[in-house]
């Protein structure tokens, strides 16, 4: 399972882990290592978190100068599916041209059939209350059913962790790097460890 990092530190560009990347984006914008593992957020989540406005036109000229990644996520509409359905009509066939396509599944998901062949890679977004239960694990096992890729946002603890590492998730991202990240890097590489080679199960619910 792959960790993208939101925060490329000095520590992650020297360390080359096979399994730690970058989630990078239009706001961050890092020059990448040409054989570090790479994927492209749109950015709507700072967005709406912080109440500014996108800006398409700023975002696809971004996206036209990275080099081949793991997926690109189509913009989406955090907290809403049925509107993320309708915008990644819109902007999928453009994202296509460049880079494999990502579908954000967000909070009401569960009543929007994804379109399971217009995309790649399933990209589990929306609020935790959302992608922690039920409707959220049985769109990933569906994902894993049809050959996709999977990828889930926000994970930055070691339960989430291993809770995705149980799922087969294919790869997920996080932030916790952007805080004291000489002291989470060792932590994070340890929890890595555990998950890939699946030591922490045991030890968090022996049998």
């Amino acid at each position: 399972m792959l960790y993208l990092s939101g925060h490329l530190s000095p520590l992650v560009r020297n360390a080359r882990r096979p399994d730690v990347g970058v989630m990078n984006s239009p706001d961050i914008g890092y020059q990448l290592l040409g054989d570090m593992p790479a994927a492209y957020d749109n950015g709507m989540f700072r967005v709406w978190r912080s109440g500014s406005t996108w800006q398409p036109e700023r975002w696809a000229e971004w996206l036209m100068r990275q080099p081949r990644g793991l997926f690109a996520v189509v913009p989406d509409v955090p907290t809403d599916a049925k509107r993320t359905r309708l915008r990644f009509q819109l902007y999928a066939p453009f994202v296509a041209r460049y880079q494999p396509v990502a579908y954000a599944l967000q909070d009401g998901s569960e009543l929007v059939t994804p379109p399971w062949d217009e995309f790649d890679v399933l990209f589990v977004g929306g609020t935790d209350a959302f992608r922690y239960t039920e409707p959220g694990w049985r769109m990933v096992l569906e994902a894993k059913a049809r050959g996709k890729w999977v990828h889930i946002g926000r994970v930055n603890t070691l339960r989430a962790l291993i809770a995705c590492r149980a799922a087969l998730v294919d790869s997920v991202d996080g932030t916790r790097l952007a805080f004291a990240s000489d002291f989470i890097w060792p932590q994070l590489c340890r929890w890595l460890d555990q998950c890939n080679r699946q030591q922490a199960f045991a030890e968090l619910w022996p049998t």
